[in-house]
């Protein structure tokens, strides 16, 4: 009896040792935990201050986005005007194009002439 309570003891001597070991390693840990808490907590403090910064520069940049989207609205009048006046310039052009030609055949017929009147002058 002497003998297996020896051995019981032993036994539970060495499960007291590994039991230690790790209540001592579950204090590291804890101990570790501890610190990465209390860093995130800073980050958090911080996060804290810059959340209602990003809110109002979300806010501002959606304000932006509409200002832009009436820009856009604008200038897509202003192109489609511009490609109406373009056109019509174009029409112009080519009224303007028929014009020079027959002035080019008057400018010939009057240099005919005064070639014949530098004659009969001359």
């Amino acid at each position: 009896m002497n003998l297996r309570l020896s051995r019981v003891n032993g036994r539970l001597s060495l499960v007291n040792d590994r039991l230690s070991r790790v209540n001592s390693r579950l204090s590291l840990v804890n101990n570790r935990l501890s610190l990465v808490n209390g860093r995130l907590s800073l980050v958090n403090r911080r996060l804290s201050r810059v959340n209602p910064r990003l809110s109002l520069v979300n806010g501002r940049l959606s304000r932006v986005n509409g200002r832009l989207s009436l820009v856009n609205g604008r200038l897509s009048l202003v192109n489609d005007r511009l490609s109406r006046v373009n056109d019509r310039l174009s029409l112009v052009n080519g009224r303007l194009s028929r014009v020079n030609a027959r002035l080019s055949l008057v400018n010939d017929r009057l240099s005919l002439v005064n070639a014949r009147l530098s004659r009969v002058n001359g």
